[in-house]
Formats: C-alpha cells, sequence, structure tokens
C-alpha cells in the first residue's frame, strides 16, 4: 500500500478514545471496515473522516468535528424509519451468534494442522465478524445519539431549568435494565459476605485458601469462570484471576454492615431507579414522542454494554488464536510479537490466494522500535503511515493544546454530588496493579473513559470524571448503577490533572476544578 505523504484538506479532529495495544489490522477491521462496509450495510453513513495513532503501543482515535453531526444525522433517519430499531436490535442478537459460532468452529479444530490459507481465510472471516459487530456498536456511541439527546433537551428546556437538565437526562435516560457488571457485584457481595461471617480471618493468598477453606475456594472459581470476561481488555487479552483478587483482599477489610448495605444499594437500584424515573415523567408531564425517545436511548445504552461484554472483547481471544497459528504456519517467530496485525487487508488476502505473506523483516522494519503508526480515513480511502512519517502526520492533523493554565472544565452531570478529592488519573497501559494502590489514597478517578476491565478501580472510586461520554457511555451507566457522582464528557481532564491534584468535583452543575 503506497505510503507516500499528501496534502490533506483542513479537518478539525476531536480526541474520541485511547486504546492500549492496537495495531493496524485489528484496527482496520474496528474503524475503517466498519465506516466502509459495516456502517452502509446496516443503512447508515459511515464516518468519511478519521484517524487513530500509536506509539510505543499506546494510542488514540480522532472523530472529525463535522463528521460527527453528520453520523448524527444519519443514524437519527435510519431509526425514524418504521421497523429499523427492531430490526437493529435483532441484527444484534443475530450478530452474537454468529460469534459464538465461529468461535466454537475455531475451537474445534486442530489449526496447527491447517495450511496458511485455510488459516488466512478463517483469520479474515474472524477479522470481518469482529469488524461487524463493532459495526453495531460504533452506531450507540454517545455522538451519534445526539439528536436524540437534543430532543430531549428542547423539551425539557421548557420545563426545568437549564442548570438541571443534566441531572435530569442522567435520571431519564437511564437503563433500569441490570447489566453483567451489576449481576457480578450483586453475587460479589454475597460471595463476600457469606464468607466473611464463616472465615472472619482467612487468609486471602490464593494457595492457603485452596489448601484450608477449599469450599471457599471453590465459591471464588466459580465466580471467576461466570464472570471472567470481565478481565478483558485494552490489551489484556488473557483471563485473569487478579481482579477478583483485588476486590476480595480490599472487601475482606470492610464490616458486615457497610458489605450488607452495599449490597441492598444494588440489589435495590433497578426499582429505585424506575420509581425515581416515572417520577420526573409524571412531574414533567412529558409528552409520548419524548418517552420514546428516552426509552430507545436506554435501551441502546443497554446494548452497547451489551455488545461489549458478550460481543466484540471476548471474541478477541479467538482472533489471536488464529493469528497465533497463522504467524507460525507462515514461519513468523512468536517472539517477534503479532507481526501479521502490521499487515493490511490486501496482504492478508494474498495469503489466501497464493500462500505467500510478507517477510518478517520486512514487517519488523515497518513495526519499528516504537510501534509508530497512524491510519487516516481520508474522504472514504484510507492510509496507513509508519514511523516518523505517522509522527509528522499526527502533529499536521492535530495540533497540540496547552493545557497549563486551565483550572476549571465543564462536562455533562451523570450522577449528582458535591465532592473534594485528589486525583487518580488512569492512562489506557498503565499498570492495573500500580493504579489500585492510587485509587485508595486519590479516590476521584479521572480517565478518557470507562470501560469495564476498570472495575476494580472503579469500585473504590468516590468520584468519576472523563473526557468523553454521554447517556449511552459506559462511565454513565456504570456510576449510575453503582452511585457515583460523575461528571462526563470534558474533553480535556486526563491532560489538565495528573495524579493527586486537589479537586472540586461538582456533579450538581457539570463542573471539575483544580483546587489551589
Amino acid at each position: 500500500m503506497a505510503t507516500k505523504t499528501k496534502k490533506v484538506q483542513k479537518l478539525y479532529f476531536e480526541k474520541a478514545m485511547e486504546m492500549h495495544g492496537v495495531s493496524p489490522l485489528p484496527h482496520y477491521y474496528e474503524e475503517i471496515y466498519t465506516n466502509q462496509i459495516g456502517l452502509p450495510a446496516l443503512g447508515i453513513r459511515g464516518d468519511k473522516n478519521y484517524l487513530y495513532y500509536s506509539k510505543n503501543g499506546l494510542g488514540a482515535g480522532y472523530y472529525e468535528e463535522s463528521e460527527k453531526k453528520l453520523a448524527a444525522q444519519s443514524v437519527y433517519d435510519y431509526f425514524q424509519q418504521p421497523g429499523n430499531v427492531e430490526q437493529f436490535y435483532n441484527g444484534i442478537d443475530s450478530i452474537l451468534d454468529e460469534l459464538s459460532a465461529k468461535t466454537r468452529e475455531v475451537n474445534s479444530l486442530n489449526l496447527y494442522e491447517l495450511d496458511s490459507k485455510e488459516l488466512a481465510r478463517l483469520f479474515m472471516e474472524a477479522n470481518e465478524l469482529h469488524g461487524k459487530i463493532f459495526s453495531y456498536y460504533v452506531v450507540s456511541q454517545p455522538y451519534r445519539m445526539k439528536l436524540f439527546e437534543a430532543q430531549i433537551i428542547s423539551e425539557l428546556e421548557k420545563r426545568v431549568a437549564t442548570s438541571r437538565i443534566d441531572s435530569y437526562m442522567a435520571v431519564l435516560g437511564a437503563s433500569t435494565e441490570p447489566t453483567k457488571i451489576t449481576n457480578e457485584e450483586s453475587d460479589w457481595l454475597n460471595f463476600i459476605i457469606k464468607y466473611k461471617s464463616k472465615y472472619p480471618s482467612a487468609s486471602l493468598n490464593i494457595k492457603t485458601l485452596k489448601n484450608n477453606h477449599p469450599d471457599m475456594y471453590a465459591d471464588l472459581m466459580k465466580h471467576f469462570e461466570n464472570y471472567k470476561v470481565l478481565t478483558l481488555g485494552d490489551g489484556n487479552w488473557k483471563y485473569n484471576l487478579k481482579y477478583f483478587l483485588h476486590n476480595l483482599s480490599i472487601d475482606y477489610k470492610k464490616s458486615l454492615d457497610v458489605l450488607k448495605q452495599r449490597r441492598k444499594t444494588i440489589n435495590d437500584h433497578q426499582k429505585v431507579a424506575e420509581k425515581h424515573r416515572q417520577e420526573l415523567i409524571d412531574e414533567l408531564y412529558l409528552n409520548a414522542q419524548t418517552i420514546e425517545n428516552l426509552d430507545f436511548l436506554a435501551k441502546m445504552g443497554h446494548k452497547r454494554l451489551v455488545m461489549r461484554i458478550e460481543g466484540w472483547i471476548p471474541f478477541i481471544p479467538t482472533v489471536i488464536k488464529l493469528d497465533i497459528a497463522l504467524s507460525i504456519s507462515l514461519g513468523h517467530s512468536e517472539e517477534d510479537g503479532p507481526l501479521l496485525n502490521f499487515m493490511d487487508p490486501e496482504e492478508i488476502k494474498n495469503i489466501i490466494e497464493n500462500g505467500t505473506a510478507i517477510s518478517s523483516e520486512v514487517l519488523i522494519k515497518r513495526i519499528g522500535a516504537k510501534k509508530e503508526f497512524l491510519i487516516l480515513h481520508d474522504n472514504g480511502n484510507y492510509r496507513i503511515y509508519y514511523g516518523a512519517q505517522a509522527g509528522t502526520m499526527f502533529k499536521e492533523l492535530v495540533p497540540p493544546i496547552n493545557h497549563n493554565s486551565t483550572t476549571e472544565l465543564k462536562g455533562s452531570t451523570a450522577v449528582r454530588g458535591l465532592i473534594r478529592g485528589t486525583a487518580c488519573v488512569y492512562t489506557w497501559g498503565d499498570d492495573i496493579d500500580v493504579k489500585m494502590k492510587t485509587i485508595q489514597k486519590h479516590q476521584i478517578l479521572i480517565a478518557g473513559q470507562t470501560r469495564p476491565a476498570m472495575m476494580p478501580i472503579i469500585r473504590l472510586a468516590k468520584g468519576i470524571v472523563t473526557d468523553e461520554g454521554g447517556v449511552t457511555s459506559h462511565a454513565a451507566i456504570i456510576s449510575r448503577e453503582l452511585g457515583i457522582p460523575s461528571v462526563i464528557g470534558t474533553l480535556y481532564a486526563t491532560q489538565v490533572f495528573k495524579d493527586g491534584d486537589p479537586v472540586e468535583l461538582d456533579a450538581d452543575n457539570g463542573v471539575v476544578r483544580k483546587l489551589s
């Protein structure tokens, strides 16, 4: 693929997400395939201008400002057509079934007996399925829901003070359906309460636990098996028992009264949320169209989390299995890492057609010592830049902003509350063990966005601030379910604050301040 730098039109990119450990090929299927093939196949306009830049395994995606508005309009128009909402939900169920079927197929095969052409075909099919589920996921992104939110806000403006709209939206647009995360939290508290009552001073070392309290160990492993998918994500693609051992060591120190109150709050959440939501609807005399839009946003927020937890995240280990088998079949060394991910789709297709691939030497040179690359989707065409050329393009497309003098940011309220504390800033690629210690000291969590893999940190937070987010975002959903004051969509919080900074989180007014 040609990678010559060319003059590009002036675009205005906004940071959309941070990611860790993402390489070009899987990201092609998540974003480029999604916008070129996946969304158009659904009847929705894909973004035609987008970029992703990564260096040393840490990167971020950027959506073009004007494209976000066009994408939101396309999604709004699509869901106004009769039958499309139900068709979309059915499509999600169908693609989840396809992902499960493909995983079963791959697990049933001895991959190391297959030739490179067959492995490449399976690898391509798996990546395309990954792109399809991501296409559905992208539709539910907060910026694509903006026109539905705008309609609701327009009605609220007639009834409540502007300063209260965010907090009303947080309640009215919230899903009351329990998620896998909520179920895990409830089951976990049952587990902790049961065994803290039975073994008040149990050793939490896994080997000692297995030997001295086999019943507790068995239930812990059963919990792990049921919820291990929550340990995956953002560069970590191996199920990790440490996720739950972190929680065990912390929660076992809490009193039974505190744990039981926490369980009651979690178990009562759905009824309380439904009651509060209905009271507001009645109080505000909302019309049928507004209620329908609220129900739609709530459902999409729930579906968004389902797609992440039950869809593309647990499917990635299947893609990785195929990646490793194909790499070995092509003579690549496992020590060189995921070389296939620095190929492009046409190069993978070439393996299917004639069984040959780019040499390890070429790919290692392409990756470079800093693993620097940039994928640019420019008016429907994409190019991949590597090395210094990628850095040059990034500086041209996304000029840096100096935030040294910024002391206050505005966002949207997800959960009301006013708290003061110190900041724990989480950036993708941070060591989860280190941040677990940091959050116990500095309990206002500041992140680009929250994700299921962050739950051990989130559970200890007294407040949450994110750069990104809307009514359907993970941060909005989980902070409501856990009752944590939060301000989302500040754009730059992770660039303004650092660990230990004194912070006032005014979630009543959607403001985050750096205190002197």
